[in-house]
């Protein structure tokens, strides 16, 4: 089962902005990932907290979540196209690469710092 919570005020209640540490795993692509890297220096810029930019997985089809961040796994998904079905299409991806773990998908749509 899938919960849905809008978390923003109480992560600016209870973040410290620029606190904690970006860490990347060892090997991480950051030439491929750069829309990742960006959405966490966002995230520590706001919130801050340890946030770490995880690999890709090696093993064909085995889908993995972006981050890990305050002890939860966190998937980036934007909105490319103005298609109904497109954000449907995108929880469900982002669900399938978090696979049960504790965690969330982190919407990124256009907003200032």
């Amino acid at each position: 089962m899938v919960e849905v919570a809008e978390i923003t005020k109480e992560f600016l209640e209870k973040g410290v902005p620029k606190s904690g540490r970006i860490i990347f795993e060892e090997h991480f692509d950051r030439k491929k990932h750069a829309d990742e890297i960006q959405t966490a220096e966002w995230l520590w810029r706001k919130f801050g907290g340890d946030i770490v930019l995880l690999c890709e997985s090696k093993k064909q089809r085995e889908k993995m979540p972006d981050y890990l961040w305050r002890g939860t796994y966190g998937e980036r998904k934007g909105i490319s196209s103005s298609k109904t079905n497109t954000i449907h299409i995108r929880i469900k991806k982002a669900y399938s690469q978090i696979d049960g773990k504790r965690g969330g998908l982190y919407w990124i749509l256009p907003m200032g710092d």
